[in-house]
């Protein structure tokens, strides 16, 4: 097991929350990265050889760690401290469209 990453505020962030460092194992970054690029839950348990009840166990700790309360704003809030970078952002089409 890898230890947790720990990301602290940008240079540019203020305010109590962009204050406080962000520990996230990598297994949970894999789970936020996946769904930042679209995946579903489902896809995301594929990808990573987990069930669906595995993946939704692991949003509730990272809806904890980061303090959020859905997975929007949780990618979000990992886009925004860096623990996605932009550059590991690849939208797909969406589901059911000619792509």
């Amino acid at each position: 097991m890898t230890a947790p990453t720990k990301v602290g505020p940008p240079p540019t962030c203020g305010g109590p929350i962009a204050q406080q460092p962000l520990e996230l194992s990598s297994r949970k970054l894999q789970i936020v990265r996946f769904a930042a690029n679209g995946f579903t839950n489902a896809e995301i348990g594929r990808e990573l050889y987990l069930s669906t009840h595995t993946v939704n166990d692991y949003w509730r700790q990272i809806y904890k760690a980061l303090g959020e309360v859905d997975r929007t704003n949780a990618v979000a809030l990992a886009l925004v401290r860096g623990l996605v970078r932009p550059d590991e952002v690849q939208l797909r089409p969406p589901r059911g469209s000619a792509a």
